[in-house]
């Protein structure tokens, strides 16, 4: 069996219609659970004294935890990669769903490609290569 190195990656969405919207109808997650985090419990690991949602999300070996908060994300650099089969097919769906897509052209490499959802996070989408 191999080992994983990386387990989950958690992401903060303000908006929920974004966890059926893009998490589970444009990226093709599943809701595995949920749960909450007590506001003690969130101060000590997070530095934030509330209650918080805690939806766990994934797909074949991906997991992501979804914090659900009404705060307002700041851009950084932050974002989260993945590979699709069809990302065309993908791009489509976010698009006529309103999601904010940017394709990257480039002559000498692969075209570069982010969507991102209500709450500002951003996902690079690559395609999975052909055998």
């Amino acid at each position: 069996m191999k080992e994983k190195i990386f387990t989950h990656v958690a992401a903060t969405i303000n908006d929920l219609s974004d966890l059926e919207n893009f998490y589970i109808d444009i990226l093709g997650l599943e809701i595995k659970y949920k749960f909450n985090i007590q506001k003690n419990l969130s101060k000590q690991i997070f530095n934030i004294e509330k209650d918080v949602e805690v939806v766990i999300a994934g797909k074949q070996d991906f997991t992501m935890e979804l914090f659900i908060a009404d705060n307002i994300n700041i851009r950084n650099f932050q974002h989260i990669c993945i590979t699709v089969e069809n990302r065309g097919k993908m791009l489509k769906k976010a698009e006529e769903n309103n999601y904010p897509c940017t394709i990257i052209e480039r002559d000498d490499a692969h075209d570069i490609v982010f969507i991102q959802d209500k709450s500002n996070n951003l996902f690079e989408i690559k395609e999975a290569k052909k055998d």
